[in-house]
């Protein structure tokens, strides 16, 4: 019996021995970006107005609350609209100034371009740990200082009303939601190289579709392209998303190569004709947690283990065969 169970203990050694834990992180890119492109007409916010929303989280500042950043501006109906910069300019110079009331937060007095740099502490006081930087129709949330991975956590825009749309550079995962009860087509591009060559950008119709079929539609169309993506209800919104409000509803959760050629950013624009479009975009970069990756898959464990089994049995019956000869 020794034998039998030398061969068993050698049997279980081999299974474990094969399993590798291995930490295993996403792509993290230390900035995050919000661009606002015109439409056909030249303007970013048409005429008729609209509100642009944005939302950044920065992990390194302390005490409570200091890490959320917010500001909304509300453009009333106006001629003539307003043009992408125009827009930029806004956002970073309100998000500036809203960092800057926040107690252990100093931020820099926002430039006329609408940008601005942040010392929350983490570093020597009075060097900067963050910036917010305004070129041309976009705002970027950039770490200053080291480390700098990890630092920025997300960046979030909702806009509403008639808005011709925008589109964010990227940190490990994108969301995107269009509320339901617009009508008309919107333009999705993502930017970069994608994994499979597909439609790109592709239109979907949003006329008349329930909630769960608008994303769906989204999910198909963005599969078609080589991404991987999970069609989330609101549900989980609260364990995912930096800005959860903003995810009443369904919304698609996106992923893509960490390694070049890799996808750089995700548009979505109001096409001309369609109206009362919400849309969400958000781009962060969740903590991961480690990730143990087995060498061998679940089936190839199971038939490994049932091989060990089958030896030892007839390690068994060769011996009592011998002990009666």
């Amino acid at each position: 019996m020794n034998r039998m169970t030398n061969v068993f203990s050698l049997g279980l050694v081999a299974c474990l021995g094969v399993v590798v834990a291995t930490p295993v992180r996403a792509q993290n890119t230390p900035y995050a970006s919000e661009h606002y492109f015109n439409g056909a007409s030249g303007f970013n916010v048409e005429p008729a107005g609209g509100n642009v929303e944005l939302t950044a989280k920065i992990k390194s500042c302390p005490g409570p609350g200091n890490d959320f950043f917010s500001f909304t501006k509300v453009y009333p109906a106006a001629n003539p609209g307003i043009p992408g910069p125009t827009v930029a300019t806004d956002m970073g110079t309100g998000l500036c100034l809203a960092i800057t009331p926040l107690a252990g937060v100093v931020c820099t007095v926002p430039t006329p371009g609408g940008s601005c740099s942040c010392d929350c502490g983490v570093d020597a006081f009075g060097t900067a740990d963050f910036s917010i930087t305004v070129l041309g129709n976009g705002v970027t949330v950039a770490p200053e200082g080291v480390p700098l991975v990890d630092r920025v956590k997300g960046l979030d825009c909702k806009t509403t009303g008639a808005n011709n749309g925008h589109g964010s550079d990227l940190l490990q995962k994108f969301l995107v939601r269009v509320t339901p009860g617009g009508s008309g087509n919107l333009e999705f591009t993502v930017g970069g190289t994608t994994p499979k060559a597909g439609t790109n950008p592709f239109v979907i119709d949003t006329t008349g579709k329930g909630d769960l079929q608008l994303h769906n539609e989204i999910c198909v169309a963005y599969a078609a392209l080589g991404l991987n993506y999970i069609l989330h209800t609101n549900a989980d919104r609260g364990s995912i998303a930096v800005k959860p409000s903003n995810f009443d509803g369904a919304f698609v959760e996106l992923t893509y190569p960490v390694t070049p050629p890799t996808v750089t950013q995700f548009d979505v624009k109001r096409l001309a004709g369609a109206s009362n479009q919400t849309i969400t975009t958000e781009t962060l970069s969740p903590d991961a947690p480690t990730v143990v990756t087995p060498a061998l898959s679940g089936w190839a464990m199971m038939v490994l283990v049932v091989l060990l089994v089958a030896a030892g049995i007839w390690m068994l019956r060769r011996r009592q065969k011998l002990q009666s000869a």
